[in-house]
């Protein structure tokens, strides 16, 4: 049976998903909800997270930041190919898994030598920082930041929360220069950064871009896929039908989708 990293804030999480998987569908048993979110997130079945967590708090800490990154296993094998530039998009509601998929990738980007930027909006990715030694980047309202520096890995989560709702202050904070041209973008939320951004164009626009200038993207929406947006664009619709992204790249850019739903 493999071993998967697994903190006690991912149990919660995990815990947290089943709860809402189960409030949504009368039907559905607890026990039952607990085994598909573990499934979901890579695990076996709910039995096999246990002793998972055992072995992750069980293992001494260790001063080596590399040996922190390769020692967190993945969660999807698939994530661990190797290709220059990639665009996936996450898809799916909320609590079905979408920020652990993002992890996985992200961590396998750091385990070949790439920097990872993260535009988050809710505090997901703080332990992950906190783990591996990235840097975690919180913005306020006033315009002020502040840095937690956890080491030297090239893992910078930058948290928006507190500029939701100050569009006009937002779009001069949100820190679009910073992002290495040859990073894993990784953007959760998505449906809530044009209202950061200013508008969807310009979420839009900031993606392509990063792609055009040798970049990776990880999109993690919540919304189902609707048609293709010509040109070989994914476009998924964001709700009430209205499209929400529609990512330009060059055929160099590997474009994956993972739609995430009900079984």
């Amino acid at each position: 049976m493999q071993n998967i990293h697994t903190t006690p804030d991912a149990v919660s999480k995990l815990k947290k998903a089943a709860k809402v998987l189960a409030r949504g569908n009368t039907l559905l048993q607890h026990a039952e909800a607990l085994d598909r979110v573990a499934k979901e997130a890579g695990y076996l079945h709910w039995k096999h997270v246990t002793p998972c967590a055992e072995t992750t708090s069980a293992t001494p800490a260790t001063s080596s930041l590399l040996a922190k990154v390769t020692a967190a296993e993945c969660t999807d094998q698939r994530f661990g190919k190797t290709k220059d530039q990639e665009l996936l998009l996450v898809v799916g509601p909320s609590g079905y898994g979408k920020t652990f998929r993002a992890i996985d990738y992200a961590l396998n980007a750091l385990r070949q030598g790439k920097p990872v930027h993260v535009l988050d909006i809710g505090r997901s990715y703080w332990h992950l920082c906190r783990t591996v030694g990235g840097t975690y980047s919180t913005f306020a309202r006033d315009g002020s930041r502040s840095d937690e520096r956890h080491g030297d890995t090239p893992l910078v989560v930058f948290e928006l929360e507190d500029l939701v709702g100050e569009p006009k202050d937002a779009r001069t904070s949100v820190p679009v220069n910073e992002i290495a041209p040859n990073a894993l973008l990784v953007v959760d939320e998505v449906w809530q950064m044009p209202s950061l951004l200013g508008s969807t164009d310009a979420l839009n626009q900031m993606v392509s871009a990063h792609l055009a200038a040798g970049g990776s993207a990880v999109l993690l929406i919540m919304d189902r896929i609707g048609s293709n947006g010509g040109n070989g664009d994914i476009a998924p619709n964001a709700h009430h039908g209205r499209a929400l992204l529609e990512i330009h790249s060059g055929p160099a850019v590997r474009r994956s989708l993972i739609l995430l739903d009900r079984i």
